[in-house]
């Protein structure tokens, strides 16, 4: 996934199929990833992965990492090797059949080469937890196949659902960071209890919306008296 928010996909069954044609353990999988001289199961113009992606600095989350060509090329490289078009684990099947073991391999193998080559030094990460191979294992399985699934379920049991709770948390961020500012001001100004009591409750603030004139409108609750409406 090149988008933190985005919703995982299903991977097509047909490429499930082509791929289970090309390997019968985790040691072949393995072996293939780590080969220098291994062919390519798929050519590499055929992965999906990444492809129109342009190399430069590129903003993930809160993070900043930095793509190399070279980075581009290696995964795809990588996943043509083991025949994977397009980077999707199964999340609806258990984490340790052999597509997920390649997903993971994959993945894990791209992060420590891409680690090792600076693409998140913005991010302080350190180098030396790339060797504690079950460590990042554990922390793959945790991030894919429990926090991506449940974002995957929720989404397949509602469409929209994960966009839904996006623009929610964002509107209660809103809320909470004009809660502390009001709270702030209200103590700074020896406001009385029972008014502090109120600020400090993140409910009780409205979200402030950007609109094109680039002026704020503050959305006022429906339950407010007309004082508060006023004030």
């Amino acid at each position: 996934m090149e988008n933190p928010h985005a919703v995982p996909i299903a991977p097509d069954n047909s490429l499930l199929k082509e791929f289970s044609n090309c390997f019968k353990s985790p040691e072949e999988i393995q072996k293939m990833a780590k080969s220098e001289t291994s062919i390519l199961l798929i050519p590499q113009d055929q992965v999906l992965t990444l492809k129109g992606v342009q190399p430069g600095r590129k903003k993930v989350g809160k993070g900043i990492i930095f793509i190399k060509d070279f980075f581009i090329s290696y995964i795809q490289a990588l996943l043509s090797k083991l025949g994977i078009r397009r980077w999707a684990p199964n999340l609806e099947d258990a984490s340790n059949t052999l597509y997920n073991k390649a997903c993971c391999i994959s993945a894990i193998q791209s992060f420590r080469q891409a680690a090792i080559g600076g693409a998140y030094e913005h991010m302080n990460v350190n180098l030396r937890y790339l060797n504690e191979i079950p460590l990042l294992h554990s922390t793959y399985n945790h991030y894919v196949h429990y926090y991506m699934t449940e974002r995957f379920k929720k989404e397949a049991k509602e469409s929209g659902k994960h966009q839904k709770d996006q623009e929610k948390a964002a509107i209660q961020l809103s809320r909470k960071r004009l809660c502390d500012i009001r709270y702030k001001f209200g103590v700074a100004n020896n406001f009385p209890k029972r008014y502090l009591k109120i600020l400090s409750n993140p409910d009780a603030h409205s979200d402030d919306e950007y609109i094109s004139k680039n002026t704020y409108k503050i959305n006022k609750l429906e339950f407010r008296s007309e004082n508060a409406k006023s004030g």
